[in-house]
């Protein structure tokens, strides 16, 4: 699948990462938006002194739950929209909360989403 990934400061590229799975306890969204922060324009700047290249930035995102794993609750299901809530990176774990607005769960997120480290 295609991500955007932050190579080195001030150089963009697209790139090929390999699908993620869903362990037990995670949620995969298919990723519709994503939001870019401070801490994701100062990467691209090159003025973080703590984040390692490449990044693939964007913690603030919304999609459609594509599959779930076998400890999420019921009330997540494939085909759910939602959006994530929260700070940290995706690696940190995520609060997904489906698009009407109701609290849905607490589940991590597939690492492969985030990227060697968080954002």
């Amino acid at each position: 699948m295609d991500a955007v990934s932050i190579a080195a400061p001030k150089q963009i590229e697209i790139v090929d990462i390999p699908v993620p799975r869903a362990g037990p306890e995670d949620v995969l969204v298919d990723i519709h938006y994503a939001g870019l922060c401070g801490t994701d324009l100062n990467t691209y700047r090159g003025l973080m002194p703590l984040v390692s290249y490449p990044r693939i930035p964007g913690h603030e995102l919304s999609g459609t739950v594509v599959a779930t794993g076998a400890q999420v609750p019921a009330s997540i299901r494939a085909g759910d929209r939602v959006v994530r809530r929260g700070h940290g990176g995706l690696a940190d774990g995520m609060t997904v909360v489906v698009v009407d607005g109701q609290q849905a769960a607490v589940a991590t997120a597939a690492p492969a989403l985030a990227g060697e480290s968080d954002s």
